[in-house]
């Protein structure tokens, strides 16, 4: 299926036989930490359905788990389709193993959950077992009625317990973890549930109320930790995982270190009281980073330091996520806020936020239309498409982030500013040749104003070359006669305080572009306007187009992942850098899944 991307528009609903339903949380296993597959692997998690699909990152398509038949959709896992799936995390106990843990919201547990349990000639899955059959004659009236041909289909059938109870004319299917079923079974016929974890028909006689029990084995392992957990995030250089846990009732929370390899809760750290631990980050200096989210801070320590001693940072608002980029010349801790469209940085090093914007009063920070829903920090540097002033090609780790407005966006980890096309935020150029950029109408008697021109490059306005402070939009410029300065204003940025004076330069309120306007030999008059346009050239993704026509809205991405893998061979020096990195970005109500690689901004893959 060919896509094309798009980047701004309206959208028409498609719809897809998807693979995916409602896909939110990913993660990506390396060839370096399993013995299975010798190129990276996705999992992406489905709020819906409670099924965790593979995907084959490298090779554009769902994960091949049956060699026999490459060709047939991965058989994925199934864990029910009651949880809410939250952060997952893929680890390799063997080497020919494949196991997965996944917080479950709904039920409250942390989930262990098999997927490739060994290798003969080509992966195994785990093979579903039930148990034996029970028939309840509710009423002792001697009736007896059976399940005939059971089959529990491998990646739809998952751990729990069974309940079918007849009605008077049909049966009513109840999963501990897969819910109440629509379809309905009637006597005789073969029957599916909703969503194919089981096949089967019901034979015999029975009456109202009647059940038949049974359950059903994937594999699964269900830990209670004593409260929520809310989110899980591997211990570097360990089998362990550090979990974040909260008790509503209590208000209590922990962080909880579970062993991987014996399926064991091994320690817990209790935090003081009214702090919900939410997101977690691993620091190269073996320190911690946690996010609150009852209250602005976030908490930073190492596990053996007593809980006295951590540091608290005070955020400008409470953290909905947080992605630390650490280089050689800086550690950058960016945060996105819970309840609006604002992005932070905190520079470790110097222990102060950085302002990413000098010229805005109101915020330290980078302002977007729409909350952000979650941000991933590159392993590598990548070559952005600006350029340095002095004509090299800019190379910067970065921060790819999506909003609930449907946006994708990439910002610099050094500078916070967003990327840019190879332009950058600039005025916008006039649409014919000959004509110029700037406008100017003169109202009244005439007038000789000017804009002044850079002499060397011609521009009469300057534009912040930080992207994402300067917006799309048009602006003018009005002379007041009667205060002696000239008004202006931005279709999107509104009226500035700053007002223009002749003969010097002008910035705006939030130092979104300047510029000089010179009386000339003919004084201004009251109404005479310069008109100008400027473009963001900001990289985003907000809408594809398909393969038949239609737009297609990113309908509330994800949490997005960024992963690398080598294109091609090296031989140790010789051969130029052949790593590629992108971002896995699942869209959530659109049931699609992106590829989407950074340097070039393009969207080569999507999985539906």
């Amino acid at each position: 299926m060919n896509w094309f991307l798009l980047l701004v528009g309206c959208a028409n609903d498609t719809l897809y036989e998807t693979i995916f339903d409602g896909p939110s949380t990913a993660d990506v296993l390396y060839p370096e930490e399993n013995s299975i597959f010798d190129e990276p692997i996705g999992f992406v998690s489905n709020r819906h359905n409670g099924q965790i699909i593979p995907l084959d990152l490298k090779h554009k398509t769902a994960l091949s788990d049956q060699y026999g038949a490459p060709f047939l959709r991965p058989r994925g896992i199934a864990t029910g389709s009651t949880r809410q799936l939250a952060s997952i995390r893929a680890y390799s106990p063997t080497d020919t193993t494949i196991t997965l843990h996944a917080v479950d919201l709904h039920h409250q547990q942390l989930l262990q959950i098999p997927y490739i349990v060994g290798m003969y000639g080509q992966p195994l899955i785990y093979e579903p077992t039930a148990t034996t059959i029970e028939f309840i004659d509710v009423d002792s009236s001697g009736n007896q009625s059976q399940i005939e041909g059971l089959i529990l289909p491998k990646g739809k059938a998952t751990t729990e317990d069974w309940t079918f109870t007849f009605n008077g004319q049909e049966w009513v299917g109840f999963g501990s973890r897969s819910g109440k079923q629509a379809n309905l079974a009637l006597p005789g016929e073969a029957y599916t549930t909703d969503n194919n974890e089981l096949m089967m028909t019901i034979t015999g006689d029975a009456t109202n109320g009647d059940q038949l029990t049974f359950s059903v084995d994937t594999g699964i392992v269900e830990f209670d930790l004593g409260g929520v957990p809310l989110f899980l995030e591997e211990i570097p250089d360990s089998p362990n995982l550090l979990i974040a846990v909260y008790d509503p009732s209590s208000k209590q929370g922990w962080l909880s270190i579970f062993d991987r390899k014996t399926a064991n809760e091994i320690e817990r750290i209790d935090l003081p009281a009214e702090v919900q631990p939410w997101q977690v980050q691993f620091t190269s200096d073996d320190r911690i980073i946690l996010a609150d989210a009852n209250a602005p801070r976030l908490f930073l320590f190492s596990l053996e330091q007593p809980i006295e001693e951590w540091t608290q940072i005070d955020t400008p608002a409470i953290p909905r996520d947080i992605a630390l980029v650490e280089t050689s010349s800086y550690q950058n801790l960016f945060v996105a806020a819970a309840d609006q469209g604002r992005l932070d940085i905190y520079d470790l090093a110097a222990e102060d936020w950085i302002d990413i914007n000098p010229y805005n009063t109101e915020s330290t920070g980078m302002v977007f239309n729409s909350p952000i829903v979650g941000m991933s920090a590159t392993n590598n540097p990548i070559y952005l498409q600006t350029e340095t002033q002095w004509g090299a090609q800019y190379r910067d780790h970065v921060v790819v982030l999506t909003t609930f407005g449907g946006e994708v966006f990439m910002a610099e980890g050094q500078t916070g500013c967003l990327a840019t096309t190879i332009d950058g935020p600039r005025l916008t150029p006039p649409l014919t040749v000959g004509s110029e950029s700037v406008s100017f109408a003169d109202s009244g008697p005439t007038s000789t104003p000017s804009m002044y021109a850079d002499p060397f490059y011609g521009i009469q306005v300057t534009t912040n070359r930080c992207g994402g402070i300067l917006r799309t939009e048009d602006w003018t410029a009005q002379y007041d006669q009667l205060e002696g300065n000239w008004l202006v204003k931005g279709s999107l940025s509104g009226e500035q305080q700053n007002r223009a004076l002749p003969n010097k330069r002008y910035v705006t309120d939030k130092g979104e572009l300047s510029f000089t306007i010179a009386n000339g030999t003919l004084a201004p008059t009251d109404g005479d306007t310069f008109y100008f346009s400027t473009d963001s050239n900001i990289l985003r993704v907000t809408e594809l187009i398909n393969n038949q026509g239609n737009r297609e809205a990113l309908k509330l991405p994800g949490k997005p992942v960024t992963f690398d893998y080598l294109a091609g061979p090296t031989d140790g020096g010789w051969d130029i850098n052949r790593t590629r990195t992108f971002a896995l970005v699942p869209i959530t109500n659109a049931n699609i899944v992106l590829r989407l690689r950074l340097e070039s901004w393009e969207v080569e893959v999507v999985w539906n």
